[in-house]
């Protein structure tokens, strides 16, 4: 009887996710269903990375698993989950992100190179009025000398 609840919950669930699982997904909820029921051989110690336990966190919270259910399955803290989701969804902001960085890196060129040749203007423009206060002073002392 209890079976038969806890299979027609995973059927509801695989309905409420949006239909049917890939068969990589299938086997990563069964595998976590069985780890959080405990038939879990508990001498075989499976160690996962960071990266792994980042991708199992985020198919789980997308499989509609709760945040005490993660927990649980992987060993990890709620922070740990907010955090790697945080990132996740960061990581999908990237190509965006990369677009605005690129933006700004060319309007930044532009800007220096304004910078450059408004540097340059001022330098002939100082020339300039180097020559033209030297033309005053030499006329200044011809007038002195009249």
């Amino acid at each position: 009887m209890r079976m038969e609840i806890e299979e027609r919950g995973n059927e509801e669930a695989d309905v409420k996710c949006g239909g049917e699982l890939s068969e990589a997904e299938e086997k990563l909820v069964d595998e976590i269903v069985r780890d959080l029921k405990g038939e879990r051989k508990k001498s075989k110690v499976l160690r996962l990375t960071r990266k792994e336990k980042a991708e199992r966190i985020v198919e789980m919270y997308n499989a509609g698993y709760t945040y005490k259910e993660i927990c649980e399955a992987l060993r990890v803290a709620p922070k740990t989950i907010a955090r790697v989701l945080r990132e996740a969804e960061i990581g999908d902001m990237r190509p965006e992100i990369e677009e605005r960085l690129k933006r700004m890196e060319e309007r930044v060129e532009r800007l220096e190179s304004d910078v450059k040749e408004l540097k340059q203007q001022m330098l002939e423009k100082d020339m300039r009025i180097n020559k033209l206060v030297r033309a005053v002073k030499q006329l200044y002392q011809k007038a002195v000398l009249i």
